[in-house]
């Protein structure tokens, strides 16, 4: 009897706990955030220990060559959000085992649309680079595998997000950023070479793909790949979804491009370094959107998918406003304090703290329209993002700075944004 009871108990708090956790975004999203930050600090500790131990030049052309794949493989995280949508449309209709059989076809075709990227790439890439005299050859074909090979990590964490699995999804960044680590160090620490250093962090990449297909192959669980008809992957829904997430992108990082733009270099130095910190902030966000994003494809109620946002949004509002806090007033010791990074300015630290809250619930909000299939709504981020870079090319910035109009613009974008989506009815590219 008094097993039975507790076996009841066990069988009914074990029930409760997970219908806790699949109703709680916060729980979740703070779970992920501890697997992602980890693996952030691994991916900052690799440039910071090649910078320590090599020469400036080898840490100069490893920086480089980093920052060039990261720009090509910037479009990855709108690729990451379309198939979380398209493959969370199929776990709603069909489960997560119809998810990953269709995963399982899919994945050869990803694998061979990365074999012909980085083909065409390169094809590109060389006469480029010899008419310019830029880099060898190695390096820049290196360059291009490890840009093109990050689109194969995001379409892994696109799957994932649509199934839910947390979890998995965390381990799978922090093992791909372990490896980053590793690979990438050991190259460079064995043969001194720049090349070999990024092929290291590529590899890295590709092994994590390769292993998550390796699991989608040995699963003993079988299901047929469903039939999703029209809410296959279409131009019509891609081109909208890209360029509604990508506006969500520019503006936030608006000011850097316009920085890059009006000032010279030693002033672009120090607005560069000061906005690290507050754009730091901002990446930590993404955990949250991963989570809110999947549950409000897979739930049709409205209820459901309100209250999602509002958490999601409250927890959002108060990790910015924290993070923007700290900054503010710290700004002193984070310039020239014990802290110091680098050559920033306070005044322009504590003007950027101010845009962190903004450009993440714009975020929220756009993400929110895409997951409903609202498209076209967010393509009206063009409007206010057309007046500021006018503004700022034109007429240059006022009193506060570059930063303190970009403080100004992400809010009042944040507000007209927001009233578009209580007023505005978005044109649907709905799956039907």
């Amino acid at each position: 009897m008094v097993r039975l009871s507790r076996n009841t108990l066990k069988r009914y708090g074990n029930r409760q706990f997970m219908d806790g956790w699949n109703l709680s975004i916060i729980r979740r999203s703070l779970f992920l955030l501890a697997l992602v930050v980890p693996g952030l600090l691994l991916n900052f500790g690799l440039s910071v220990v090649v910078a320590e131990y090599f020469s400036a030049q080898v840490f100069g052309l490893f920086y480089l060559g980093m920052s060039v794949a990261a720009v090509i493989a910037a479009p990855s995280a709108v690729i990451a959000f379309y198939l979380a949508r398209y493959y969370g449309e199929c776990q709603k209709r069909f489960g997560d085992e119809a998810v990953w059989a269709l995963a399982r076809t899919s994945f050869r075709r990803y694998g061979l649309y990365f074999i012909v990227a980085s083909l065409i790439l390169c094809a590109i890439a060389f006469p480029m680079a010899r008419l310019a005299d830029i880099g060898s050859p190695l390096l820049i074909g290196v360059v291009v595998i490890l840009a093109t090979s990050t689109y194969l990590i995001d379409a892994v964490r696109g799957i994932l997000q649509a199934c839910q699995r947390f979890l998995f999804l965390g381990s799978f960044g922090l093992s791909w950023m372990a490896g980053r680590f590793a690979l990438g160090l050991g190259a460079i620490w064995v043969t001194g070479k720049v090349w070999a250093g990024l092929l290291g962090v590529s590899a890295s990449a590709m092994l994590a793909a390769l292993a998550f297909y390796l699991f989608l192959v040995f699963r003993k669980e079988v299901s047929v790949v469903p039939d999703m008809g029209a809410a296959g992957l279409r131009l019509k829904t891609q081109v909208p979804f890209a360029l509604g997430y990508s506006f969500a992108f520019i503006i936030a990082y608006s000011d850097i491009i316009i920085g890059y733009l009006i000032m010279d270099k030693v002033a672009l130095g120090v607005y560069s370094a000061s906005s690290v910190l507050p754009k730091g902030i901002y990446t930590l966000t993404m955990p949250i959107m991963q989570v809110m994003f999947p549950i409000i494809v897979s739930n049709e109620g409205e209820e459901t998918r309100r209250e999602t946002v509002r958490r999601a949004l409250l927890m959002t509002l108060a990790l910015t406003v924290m993070g923007g806090l700290v900054l503010w007033v710290g700004s002193n010791q984070i310039c020239g304090g014990w802290f110091s990074l680098g050559s920033c300015e306070s005044g322009t630290v504590a003007l950027l703290a101010i845009s962190i809250p903004a450009i993440s619930l714009l975020r929220g909000l756009v993400l929110m329209q895409l997951a409903k299939g609202g498209e076209m709504h967010s393509l009206l981020l063009f409007f206010p993002l057309a007046v500021f870079v006018g503004y700022e090319l034109t007429l240059g910035p006022g009193s506060f700075g570059l930063a303190g109009d970009f403080a100004v613009f992400t809010l009042a974008t944040l507000v007209f944004y927001a009233l578009a989506c209580l007023f505005i009815k978005p044109v649907k590219c709905q799956f039907s």
